[in-house]
């Protein structure tokens, strides 16, 4: 009785926490398609045309309208001295150039976030700097 009611209690807590981790990508996911601050403008454009990996912080490759906690997509991080697991800057390359190739259909948010739902597929790189902006560079 009292292991069952320990492992009852965990299931529970797993669950909980998983529903946290659930609601809180949510958020963001809703944050960075519903509040974006919209299409980029024309020096928000060129400045997006001249980005490198090495100006990304992360990217972000996955299916359309789905949690981005990493369940449905991948994270890649630029810098290969980042302390992160997938430093792959050929990802962050071919996600910074999908948006590259699609600026038309290219949303900021907060002046360092660029996205676009391409297809099924959401991309977004996370800019080191807030060169999307239009005044910081």
């Amino acid at each position: 009785m009292n292991n069952e009611t320990t492992n009852n209690e965990m299931d529970n807590t797993k669950m909980n926490n998983e529903t946290m981790n659930n609601e809180l990508m949510n958020e963001t996911m809703e944050r960075i398609t519903r509040h974006s601050d919209g299409k980029l403008n024309d020096a928000q454009r060129a400045t997006l045309a001249t980005l490198k990996a090495g100006d990304i912080e992360k990217a972000y490759s996955g299916k359309a309208r789905r949690c981005m906690c990493g369940c449905a997509g991948n994270y890649y991080y630029g810098a290969a001295g980042d302390d992160h697991e997938n430093v792959n800057v050929a990802q962050v390359t071919r996600v910074l150039n999908v948006l590259k190739r699609n600026v038309d259909v290219v949303e900021q948010q907060d002046g360092y976030i660029a996205h676009a739902i391409i297809g099924n597929r959401s991309y977004v790189v996370y800019l080191k700097h807030a060169w999307l902006a239009g005044e910081a560079n």
